[in-house]
């Protein structure tokens, strides 16, 4: 585990082959009322346009990729986004869900 660095929270989202939602997942963490987020995105190896989608949001600097050059499964990609937090608060989102705004 990382040594706590800020009191941010960090929103992880896991997916695996959800081009067709993680735009919006993405978006509702982006669309919080709040700005002392950081979102960190880990992608399962994804074969189709997922990561072309998440991408073109890395221009934001509160958000990060990293990319599992194979897939691991699901619970150890969430296992990995929790023992790889640098934040004191942190939640994971599925790739297939959203946050509301006030999250």
């Amino acid at each position: 585990m990382h040594a706590v660095k800020d009191e941010f929270l960090t929103v992880s989202i896991t997916s695996y082959n959800y081009e067709v939602y993680i735009q919006d997942a993405i978006e509702s963490v982006i669309n919080q009322t709040s700005n002392n987020w950081r979102l960190v995105i880990y992608d399962n190896g994804s074969t189709d346009s997922s990561l072309e989608i998440i991408k073109s949001y890395l221009s934001d600097s509160r958000i990060s990729l990293v990319v599992h050059k194979e897939n691991i499964g699901a619970k150890k990609n969430s296992i990995y986004a929790v023992e790889h937090a640098e934040t004191k608060y942190f939640s994971i989102l599925q790739a297939d869900d959203i946050l509301d705004t006030t999250c």
